[in-house]
């Protein structure tokens, strides 16, 4: 009950703000409409975590929903800022994918920010603006009970460019300033990053693309993939016991395999 109040809330917010509800199924809930003449997407979608009690008894968990503004942009770029650095090997490969490198924003009420863009010199003259440190430096981006809160701007696949805001939240910390502060921030920063022109051509990469428009194909290929890997390692694990070989090389084998998920992944 509790949690269909909270959903009830959050969706008087919006409604309020001016946006109409289009999806209210269980795990997702979802809210368009026209702001200041920008088309606004808000998507909240349910996350839950297996916890378990004792050995044989597993239950979900609610951790909270993820929560994703969005806004059509006129041009492409990449560019993101997040008070949380993540500098794990497998962000910096994933960033160093699609071009996007470190940046540094110079206003003094940004520098605990951390930034990345694929275009330096059309970041700079985004940053310079004062409304965009504004908008940046202000609470859009320390929410309270928040986790991997990101702004972004990057390519799209109907439009040149999406604007978005991303954020992992419990719904019940949820308020109408909250919304009210994301989507004007968002459409400030949606504007400004407009008046800039980029100076590099920037699109979609195959990878992008094909998750976007083919995202149940996607995961269908992750699980294929993690099947055949499964079947893999425990047919080299027999492999190697049937062989005969010296008890240390299972062990050894376990030690080769976290070394190189250390290496490229973690």
């Amino acid at each position: 009950m509790t949690d269909l109040k909270n959903i009830e809330s959050v969706s008087r917010y919006f409604q309020e703000i001016g946006l109409k509800s289009v999806s209210s199924s269980g795990f997702n809930l979802q809210w368009k409409g026209t702001i200041k003449g920008r088309e606004v997407s808000v998507l909240f979608s349910k996350r839950t975590k297996a916890k378990y009690h004792g050995e044989h008894v597993r239950t979900r968990e609610y951790a909270g929903h993820q929560v994703v503004f969005e806004t059509p942009l006129k041009i492409a770029t990449r560019f993101s800022v997040t008070k949380k650095e993540d500098n794990s090997k497998f962000a910096l490969k994933l960033r160093s994918f699609v071009g996007l490198e470190p940046f540094r924003i110079e206003a003094e009420m940004c520098r605990e920010l951390t930034a990345y863009s694929c275009d330096p010199e059309w970041a700079k003259e985004f940053t310079a603006s004062e409304d965009v440190q504004r908008a940046l430096s202000s609470e859009f981006l320390s929410f309270s009970n928040t986790d991997n809160v990101v702004f972004g701007l990057f390519p799209s696949i109907k439009t040149p460019g999406l604007a978005t805001f991303t954020c992992r939240v419990p719904i019940s910390s949820i308020t109408e300033q909250m919304c009210k502060l994301t989507l004007e921030s968002l459409i400030t920063l949606a504007d400004k990053s407009e008046q800039c022109t980029p100076r590099k051509v920037v699109s979609l990469t195959r990878i992008e693309r094909f998750i976007k428009e083919r995202p149940f194909l996607f995961i269908l290929s992750i699980f294929v993939f993690v099947i055949l890997l499964g079947v893999l390692f425990s047919l080299t694990l027999i492999g190697i016991v049937m062989s005969g070989v010296t008890p240390l090389v299972v062990p050894a084998f376990f030690i080769v395999m976290y070394l190189l998920y250390r290496r490229y992944l973690k």
